[in-house]
């Protein structure tokens, strides 16, 4: 909980609720921490200055204070050096053909708390149709599994890049997610805040 600010020692102090040896020891070896306030949907990083022997945590005042849109998730373009991926089972209907389904598994090209994108090759493409719900949707990151749902809202053409390892381009499938439940969302918020770039 914050306590109180000290302007003039441009000084924020707060105290640990619930497991105050767990917190302490999280911020034993930590220069930079993020606070992130789900309520407001404020997120902010800054130095910790210390913390005191009666658990009192002093931290700097941010240099900037983000607030997340609810409509406007704050959105990560993941980095080549990330692992993010999507899992999920895709249904093909043709006429006159028996239905398929196919399994895919893809990196995430972007990521947040609204949904998420992965680039499709055209031979993929037949697979996707905006509109189209994707149900369940596993997203994995940093040893986490979300099962999740959503409807595609977007094909976008993309020409072919040493990111994407396409010869001949393809497609960016834009996903939005159905309404997750509040811990997850945070979770989602959480760990792109903790890799953006906000400047």
């Amino acid at each position: 909980k914050f306590r109180l600010i000290r302007k003039i020692k441009n000084e924020i102090e707060f105290v640990p609720v619930g497991c105050v040896e767990k917190t302490k020891r999280l911020l034993t070896f930590s220069e930079k921490i993020n606070i992130y306030l789900p309520n407001e949907a404020v997120i902010f990083q800054t130095q910790l200055k210390g913390v005191s022997s009666d658990n009192i945590i002093r931290a700097a005042i941010p240099d900037m204070v983000a607030q997340v849109d609810r409509r406007k998730s704050l959105r990560l373009v993941v980095p080549e050096t990330m692992d993010v991926k999507v899992r999920f089972y895709k249904m093909v209907t043709s006429p006159g053909r028996v239905s398929g389904t196919q399994a895919f598994l893809k990196s995430c090209f972007d990521v947040s708390a609204g949904g998420l994108s992965f680039i499709v090759s055209k031979m993929e493409q037949k697979f996707f149709v905006k509109g189209d719900s994707i149900n369940p949707l596993v997203l994995e990151f940093e040893n986490e599994k979300f099962e999740l749902g959503g409807k595609i809202v977007n094909l976008i053409p993309v020409d072919p890049s040493a990111r994407n390892n396409l010869m001949y381009g393809g497609f960016r499938v834009c996903v939005e997610f159905d309404k997750l439940v509040a811990e997850r969302r945070e979770n989602l918020e959480l760990f792109v805040f903790r890799h953006v770039d906000l400047d």
